[in-house]
């Protein structure tokens, strides 16, 4: 949902439903290929969190975008359309061995809002520096539910200059304020 391209969401996936590893259940006509909608009541903040996600898609309009990204100067706002950086806030070095790193989508891309995401894919937590400007944490999916995702009107503010702990693998989408 936070990527260029149509959402590939398998029915049932938005409350834990799962087919025990089966890819092909097509033709099982047991438990394997049922669904059991009693895991919308177990897993109702699974649930909530994909219907949030839903909604920030909708509202960033940068996601559903036919183009691709290219790093090269956008709109009016000047800048790349997009920038990859470390954990540290520098440029990001695709030859290093630290997997954390950020993605930064100018706000000339989604309706003058820019977009910060944070991805920690290791074993240990990892420190972000937050770029300049002033920041609402939108997604948090280290935190548990309602927090791991929250309107904006909900959001926390953060700082320029201030650093978040973005936990192991997990992803945090910083949200700024529009420009427009």
């Amino acid at each position: 949902f936070l990527s260029l391209g149509v959402p590939m969401l398998l029915g049932g996936d938005e409350f834990g439903r799962t087919q025990r590893g089966n890819n092909n259940a097509y033709c099982q006509d047991n438990e394997i290929s049922w669904h059991d909608w009693s895991l919308l009541e177990t897993n109702k903040g699974l649930y909530r969190f994909c219907r949030e996600l839903i909604r920030f898609r909708k509202e960033s309009p940068v996601f559903t975008r036919l183009m691709y990204f290219d790093g090269l100067p956008s709109g009016g706002e000047g800048g790349p359309d997009v920038a990859w950086f470390g954990a540290d806030g520098s440029p990001i070095d695709w030859e290093s061995e630290d997997d954390a790193l950020a993605l930064w989508i100018n706000g000339a891309e989604n309706r003058g809002v820019p977009l910060y995401l944070m991805f920690n894919p290791g074993l240990l937590a990892a420190e972000f520096q937050v770029p300049k400007g002033t920041w609402s944490l939108r997604i948090d999916t280290a935190m548990p539910t309602p927090d791991d995702i929250v309107e904006l009107d909900r959001a926390p503010t953060v700082r320029r200059n201030s650093t978040i702990v973005v936990e192991r693998k997990s992803l945090v989408v910083l949200s700024g304020f529009s420009q427009a």
